[in-house]
């Protein structure tokens, strides 16, 4: 079954046109597509004798340039009731030209698999491409084999073979994904290599300065240890995701970008890193140096954790304090005043013999009605074991510390004030 007669179009007669120019010349055609190509074959078989001539004088100028522009052909598969072929290069090129179908489900896929060319000739490379492309011819020539004998039957291709077809690309799309992935990361962890190397040629530039006084070597050294702290500790970061198979990347924008964005993850940890160093120089974050601790090894480790997790150098960044020494550290524990927690506990005992005072008096008032001794009495009968012993005791307590005043045989200041505040009254 010939073609259609609208294969001649105007595109063709243009490169037949080329193609004599070319002959003329005695140089060969620049270049074909795979669509001039696939129409060349058909056009042999036109059913005017002569432009049927035509193409087959010019299919081997047409032939010739589309190897030498895409590589040379290592298999093709021709339809043989309408204008559809599979070709595959050397190059591994997959070349998938097709003039429609009639059949709903088979054009579904075909646009789909047209767009996962698209995808797998930018992202895969080397062996994944090589594996895609010939599975990829393998697809294709099968739904134009089934699409062809269902034409020359006249009926429609059946649901097992579509359903089939279907699985085996959604097999093609995950291979796709997953080696372009693994693609990627390769990149990524590539771009963070060579950013933690230029991090670390920076640093060692910055020693060979002579022009440091004393002060300003010693800041140049801690922010040295700080920059190194924080390029490897995001290096190892990215190092651990990929063995744990945790490092997500977005491989769609392309491998340049992947690259350049591996490249850029050191230097964040590095900028995290300097950041928080100059933070705990102005005392908003509450990290100082331990006691027996060298500062380059603490502000180094610290520049490492900044940089290996980006959410505790986040959330050490994200704490704006009213004023510097309100500043709260890692896990934002918050630190008392000593002089503040000393006034505290300084004022419950207070709060102890206010308490005490009260439950004093109201024995008092209960034990004043039933005495007929007298008010003295009645104030040593509240008083155990004796007012002398007592007074001494609270003597005792209102001279020692807050928490001596508790102990064996002693009252309370503010018990003490209460009983010589009833025994006042009385003798008045």
């Amino acid at each position: 079954m010939a073609p259609p007669g609208t294969l001649m179009d105007v595109r063709m007669e243009a490169v037949l046109a080329r193609i004599q120019g070319s002959r003329a010349r005695g140089r060969p055609l620049p270049e074909a597509s795979a669509h001039e190509l696939v129409k060349f074959y058909y056009g042999t078989r036109h059913e005017d004798a002569e432009k049927s001539r035509l193409y087959r004088e010019g299919y081997p100028f047409v032939h010739a340039a589309f190897e030498r522009t895409h590589g040379r052909i290592l298999s093709q598969f021709y339809a043989r009731h309408s204008l559809r072929a599979v070709l595959l290069t050397d190059r591994d090129e997959l070349e998938v030209v097709w003039d429609g179908v009639q059949d709903p489900r088979l054009g579904s896929l075909l646009s789909e698999f047209d767009a996962l060319l698209v995808r797998a000739h930018r992202l895969l490379k080397d062996e994944d491409r090589t594996l895609f492309a010939k599975s990829g011819f393998g697809l294709a020539s099968r739904i134009f084999s089934d699409v062809d004998a269902a034409d020359g039957r006249e009926t429609s291709v059946p649901d097992a073979a579509v359903a089939g077809h279907r699985a085996t690309f959604h097999r093609l799309t995950t291979f796709v994904e997953h080696a372009a992935l693994r693609r990627a990361r390769m990149r990524y962890v590539g771009g963070a290599s060579v950013g933690f190397l230029l991090v670390a040629l920076t640093v060692v530039l910055s020693w060979f300065t002579p022009q440091y006084s004393p002060g300003e070597w010693l800041r140049v050294w801690l922010a040295s240890g700080a920059a190194i702290g924080g390029g490897l500790g995001a290096l190892l970061s990215v190092v651990q995701r990929l063995q744990s198979g945790n490092l997500e990347i977005d491989y769609g924008v392309g491998p340049d970008i992947v690259w350049w964005n591996g490249v850029i993850r050191p230097l964040v940890g590095v900028a995290s890193s300097l950041v928080i160093l100059v933070l705990i120089g102005a005392g908003w974050v509450p990290l100082p140096v331990p006691e027996g601790v060298d500062p380059f090894d603490w502000f180094t480790a610290i520049g490492f954790f900044a940089g290996f997790s980006e959410r505790w150098a986040r959330d050490t960044l994200s704490i704006t304090p009213a004023t510097p020494s309100g500043a709260l550290g890692v896990g934002q524990v918050e630190r008392q005043d000593p002089g503040t927690s000393q006034e505290t506990e300084a004022l419950e005992p207070e709060a102890d013999g206010v308490e005490e005072e009260e439950e004093t008096a109201g024995e008092g008032d209960a034990d004043e009605e039933p005495s007929a001794a007298g008010p003295r009495e009645a104030v040593e009968a509240v008083e155990e074991p004796s007012t002398e012993d007592g007074v001494e005791a609270a003597r005792d307590g209102r001279a020692g510390s807050p928490g001596e005043g508790r102990g064996r045989g002693a009252r309370s200041p503010g018990a003490t004030r209460a009983t010589t505040g009833v025994q006042t009254g009385e003798s008045t």
